[in-house]
């Protein structure tokens, strides 16, 4: 009961106090109703019968705030064996928007926190309010909380977008591909983050250079947006001619002192496709039959075929 019914007794330094081993501290600050500040030392501590009176009296909210920190507290639940000065809790002054300059614009993604975006011309930050940013490195939506400190109180909530950025990339350099392939064929040749964004059945055209549109995706494709129509130039090289492409008939001609020709089959159009022309074709022994591959074509086939000698009746 050390200040039971100091009723006058409006402050008091406690900071050397030590109550560690006190085994009754009851009713201690009983009936101090003009209490309003109480320093405490790091060796005082409170026991269940022993806790700061409820400020009583217009404009105070009946609690004790910390002067280091602006945390509020029951009188009840003040932390022991912390060095502190508390005050009497006011009603504070509710904080709104129209004091505050808040910067809501959309930003974009650099990988760095987005802060600075309150101000304000009446009140003083970390001293009159706070700012406590959530969400505001990764794109999506950013949080901004403005808390009221000192004899302002209150909390407002803003939101802010950070949009994706576009990624840097290296443009692809030419890629290599056969007449008769598709896109889907050569995809495997684009480098690491492309896709083809035409259709990959689509044929890669005749021999020669062609140019399609490709896609990049970024690996962070949280925080950047994928990039449409990279064109892409592919070289398209000649198919080479294969044997399974022509008929030829090989069979064995008589000598007639003229060249012979043979007939060549195929799907593919002779003059534009490939070629057909003779080695030893006019005297007896072997001739042969030369295919070569021309525009979309490449390469030679050879067959050969007997001219028998004329016979003497």
């Amino acid at each position: 009961r050390m200040f039971r019914d100091c009723s006058s007794l409006t402050s008091i330094d406690l900071s050397g106090f030590d109550t560690s081993n006190v085994t009754d501290m009851s009713d201690m600050f009983y009936n101090c109703s003009s209490l309003r500040e109480v320093k405490v030392g790091e060796a005082f501590r409170f026991d269940t019968d022993c806790c700061f009176p409820a400020p009583q009296g217009n404009g105070l909210t009946g609690l004790w705030m910390s002067m280091s920190t602006g945390d509020v507290y029951k009188p009840s639940s003040i932390p022991s064996y912390k060095a502190d000065t508390y005050v009497a809790d006011k009603v504070r002054i509710p904080i709104d928007s129209t004091m505050f300059t808040v910067d809501t614009t959309d930003a974009v993604y650099t990988g760095s926190e987005f802060v600075g975006r309150v101000s304000s011309n009446e009140l003083t930050e970390g001293k009159d309010f706070e700012v406590q940013y959530a969400n505001n490195v990764n794109a999506g939506t950013a949080n901004i909380e403005i808390k009221g400190r000192g004899e302002y109180g209150g909390c407002l909530n803003f939101t802010f977008n950070i949009l994706k950025a576009t990624p840097s990339y290296a443009a692809p350099s030419a890629v290599g591909a056969t007449f008769g392939q598709t896109l889907g064929d050569i995809a495997p040749s684009l480098p690491d983050g492309f896709s083809w964004q035409d259709d990959p059945s689509t044929g890669v055209g005749d021999a020669g250079e062609r140019s399609f549109m490709a896609t990049f995706t970024p690996e962070d494709a949280a925080n950047y947006d994928a990039v449409e129509g990279v064109p892409v130039t592919v070289v398209v090289s000649p198919a080479p001619v294969a044997e399974g492409m022509f008929e030829v008939d090989t069979a064995a001609e008589a000598y007639t002192g003229s060249p012979i020709a043979k007939k060549v089959g195929s799907s593919l159009v002779e003059g534009s496709d490939y070629e057909v022309s003779y080695k030893n074709n006019v005297s007896a022994g072997t001739a042969t039959v030369v295919v070569s591959g021309r525009g979309n074509y490449s390469g030679e086939l050879e067959y050969e075929f007997r001219i028998d000698p004329k016979r003497v009746p």
